[in-house]
């Protein structure tokens, strides 16, 4: 994937940027959503999982352990005081305050297996029966924070469920031996050549797809498919949807089975998956992804998600219009899933003349996070409509490219009415030396021109950076006099100093200082009550 650009940083001790860890993170989410939608051992996942890993290795051989927090603020390097990654990283936070994470440390212990089963834990998948040491160290480390042990079984009977944990009955005694479980019957999600048929024609069907399943003649295959996928849509008319996604099932299988099929039969299986998977019998397989059994939502999702960028369109439409939060996050989560592959889609919608629909885009954009959107973003952010601006600079910021962040400081600029004070908003959540810089060239401009509404919303961005650097920009405000706009600059300055208050360093106290001394007694009260908050110097 592309990384964030790295000159002009504030590197840690380790050299190591909030840039390079902000990419690693979000592969960590890209991982930790696809891991939510395939099944363990899917051929698919597994080169997701791998490339995740190898992304952190490579990033902890360069500069040694990662250490991170996770606070109510977002992600934030616990390496000195490196600013929160915030916007882009806001889901993944979510996911890991979710589990009682507070911190991650990463080591060159960290193997693939503790890898997968980080993503696991955060995914809500069923773990294993055996963690492995170093899964304790990647989640809490070795040091403040280990990993629980396992609970003692009063314990476990009084917790709550993990996420994707079934709830069993409790054992008659605590010794009895355990119990022989009844074979559970077949289903079209476990085994679709074995669940039982649906009537006569539902069970030639399953002797098509038995024998095409055991087809190794590459002359035959391409007629038993053709034969399997027209019968499943003619089922599926005739009233027998199950029948067509026991079909889908196969034909999925066959298109992702890299050990069995050919890549003639791999290409062949997914050709008629596409076109059985489409108008009525499309919508229907997304009912059965939104379903809540948690199999077949899985086996659903792992159909739309081989389908790819061809059900994108419906997707989004569905996204509009569903009014269940379950099954709207659920459709939301396929899109996310798809991925990259879902970006030139949204290109088309966003560049489209449906508002609506190009704002759901725009968002979906963002989530994705895929640079090639960014040149489309940029268009948006020129747009009449104010919903579509702000859908599109929230997305600019989830990118958080390199020419995201230049998308965002060209939009300070532009004269439309709360354009540049949405960009600067914005920018200060990126958390790029690019953007800081921005927005400290923007300020004087904008007080040139008597803007003060975007000055404010500039000194306000300083603040979400934490920055020291600001303090000079925030002294000149203070030290600024006007006439003909006295109330609006009283309200700049009571900003600035709200600002003050939370910056470190000596600086911004003796800016405060100052205005604790003003003729204004706003000013001065304000400022005065600034460093009362301020906590006290140290001897040192």
């Amino acid at each position: 994937m592309e990384r964030v650009e790295r000159t002009r940083e504030f590197p840690a001790s380790g050299g190591r940027t909030p840039s390079d860890v902000a990419t690693l993170l979000l592969e960590l989410g890209r991982v930790v959503k696809a891991r939510q939608f395939y099944a363990e051992g899917d051929p698919a996942l597994a080169e997701l999982v791998d490339r995740g890993f190898r992304s952190f290795r490579a990033e902890i051989e360069r500069h040694g352990r990662l250490e991170l927090e996770i606070g109510p603020s977002g992600v934030r390097m616990a390496e000195g005081n490196d600013p929160a990654f915030r916007g882009r990283l806001d889901d993944l936070a979510r996911e890991l305050s979710r589990g009682d994470v507070r911190a991650l440390r990463l080591d060159k212990s960290l193997d693939l297996r503790a890898f997968g089963a980080l993503v696991d834990a955060l995914a809500g998948a069923p773990k294993p029966a055996e963690v492995p040491r170093q899964v304790g160290d990647a989640q809490g480390g070795e040091g403040r924070e280990k990993a629980r042990s396992a609970p003692t079984r009063e314990e476990a009977a009084s917790a709550p469920p993990s996420p994707g944990q079934a709830l069993l009955p409790e054992a008659a005694g605590s010794e009895a031996p355990p119990q022989a479980q009844e074979k559970s019957a077949p289903t079209l999600d476990r085994a679709p050549l074995e669940a039982p048929p649906s009537d006569e024609r539902g069970a030639r069907l399953v002797a098509l797809l038995r024998e095409l399943d055991s087809c190794t003649d590459h002359a035959r295959y391409p007629e038993l498919a053709s034969r399997a996928g027209k019968e499943g849509a003619a089922l599926f008319e005739a009233g027998f949807p199950d029948e067509a996604y026991r079909t889908m099932r196969v034909l999925g299988m066959h298109a992702a089975d890299l050990s069995r099929r050919s890549a003639p039969q791999r290409e062949l299986a997914a050709q008629q998956l596409a076109e059985l998977a489409t108008g009525a019998r499309l919508e229907a397989l997304i009912a059965r992804a939104c379903a809540r059994g948690a199999e077949a939502s899985i086996r659903a999702s792992q159909l739309l998600l081989q389908l790819g960028a061809r059900v994108v369109p419906i997707l989004l439409q569905r996204i509009e219009v569903e009014k269940d939060p379950h099954r709207r996050g659920q459709l939301a989560g396929i899109l996310i899933a798809i991925g990259e592959k879902a970006t030139p889609e949204l290109v088309r919608v966003m560049e489209g003349g449906d508002l609506r629909r190009a704002r759901t885009a725009a968002r979906f954009a963002g989530e994705i996070q895929n640079p090639a959107a960014v040149a489309t973003l940029r268009r948006l952010m020129q747009r009449p409509d104010s919903e579509l601006r702000r859908e599109a600079a929230k997305a600019l910021v989830r990118i958080g490219h390199a020419s995201a962040v230049e998308a965002l400081v060209e939009a300070l600029e532009r004269r439309d009415d709360g354009v540049a004070a949405l960009a600067a908003y914005c920018l200060g959540a990126t958390g790029s030396p690019r953007a800081f810089d921005a927005l400290r060239e923007a300020l004087p401009r904008a007080l040139f021109r008597g803007d003060f509404e975007l000055a404010r919303e500039l000194v306000r961005a300083f603040a979400r950076f934490g920055r020291s650097e600001a303090a000079p920009d925030l002294a000149a405000i203070l030290a600024r006099k006007s006439l003909l706009k006295r109330r609006l600059l009283r309200e700049l300055k009571l900003t600035a100093i709200d600002v003050l208050a939370k910056l470190p360093g000596s600086a911004e106290l003796q800016a405060l200082a100052v205005a604790g001394e003003s003729r204004d007694a706003q000013i001065r009260e304000a400022a005065r009550r600034a460093l009362a908050r301020r906590p006290a110097p140290s001897a040192a």
